[in-house]
């Protein structure tokens, strides 16, 4: 699986922020450097992993330093994390570690494969709830302004105001 997500963010805070934690959890035994990560700007400038926080054989844990610092209030700021991942089982979680004032997940994946459900895990309880909205299927326009070859589908999911703790999971057979 090759993983793309696009981070979009406000400081709400009174100091800069320099630099920001990314947590990849794996189902499958890997080294960090295994993973191809790639950490780059809204000006495509890579971002170095400063520091290794945990390398271990599920979880990885490490930071990137921004090439500027976000300031106070200042909006308009994203990066991209890209990395790539064999998975054993056929989902993906998201636990979130702060606030998320929208969360906007996109699929890209061959035909024949079975639509994403979307689930609402409890991490105290490991209590699963299927979400009642689910993926929708990107219009066909879309697809071709972005190149997407038709033997393959993409579905779109989004959610606003998520809570730090909450946890999605997105699964397919």
């Amino acid at each position: 699986m090759h993983y793309r997500r696009l981070y979009e963010i406000k400081n709400t805070s009174e100091n800069p922020i320099h630099e920001v934690v990314h947590g990849i959890a794996t189902d499958v035994e890997t080294n960090l450097s295994d993973l191809g990560i790639k950490v780059y700007d809204e000006d495509s400038v890579i971002l170095p992993i400063s520091y290794v926080i945990i390398d271990k054989a599920y979880q990885k844990e490490f930071t990137t330093v921004f090439n500027r610092p976000i300031e106070k209030l200042e909006k308009g700021r994203f990066y991209v994390l890209e990395y790539q991942v064999k998975e054993k089982e056929k989902y993906f979680e998201n636990h979130f570690g702060v606030d998320c004032n929208k969360f906007v997940v996109t699929v890209d994946y061959p035909k024949g494969i079975s639509y994403p459900v979307v689930y609402e895990i409890d991490l105290e309880t490991e209590k699963v709830k299927k979400c009642k909205m689910q993926p929708s299927i990107v219009l066909k326009k879309k697809m071709i302004n972005t190149a997407i070859n038709s033997d393959r589908t993409q579905v779109r999911w989004a959610r606003k105001d998520i809570s730090r703790g909450q946890c999605f999971r997105f699964e397919w057979k």
